[in-house]
């Protein structure tokens, strides 16, 4: 019998595979309109950050909103290790490292899927569109950084 610590391994890799399932199913249906569900999975998490861990986003720059966001993943969620938000001229960008979706991420972008699933991605766009700013946003994956997200502002 596998130990605890193997058991949430596991459950973290079986829905890793389910995650990459729905995401690959849904890219074959509906192709690259599927990143329009981006936002809407993000206002799921959004909520959440909210009402339950104090995320505030009403008179905040994109900079802080991003980067308690990439807090609130890293000290309440455990969901990476660190997340370095960077601003540009017309950009910011995310860089996260040791993301527990790392690994889909970088397969999904392999099977060449858009990550539009990227909580990070989406989390971010739908806490800048409450602000009133529009951004688009890609993710990469860079083995030796991990996924980084850009959010371009519109």
């Amino acid at each position: 019998m596998a130990t605890e610590e193997k058991k949430k391994e596991n459950q973290l890799r079986l829905m890793g595979m389910t995650m990459r399932g729905v995401a690959l199913g849904i890219w074959d249906i509906v192709g690259e309109t599927a990143v329009a569900l981006g936002p809407r999975i993000g206002e799921q998490t959004l909520a959440v950050m909210e009402k339950e861990m104090g995320l505030e986003v009403a008179g905040e720059t994109p900079e802080d909103i991003l980067t308690e966001i990439g807090r609130l993943f890293t000290d309440e969620f455990g969901f990476c290790s660190a997340v370095k938000v960077e601003p540009g001229k017309d950009s910011i960008t995310m860089t996260v490292e040791n993301c527990k979706m790392a690994t889909l991420t970088g397969k999904l972008i392999d099977d060449g899927v858009d990550p539009f699933i990227c909580p990070y991605r989406n989390t971010g766009v739908a806490a800048l569109k409450r602000a009133g700013k529009n951004a688009r946003a890609t993710v990469k994956f860079d083995p030796s950084k991990g996924s980084v997200i850009t959010f371009e502002m519109v």
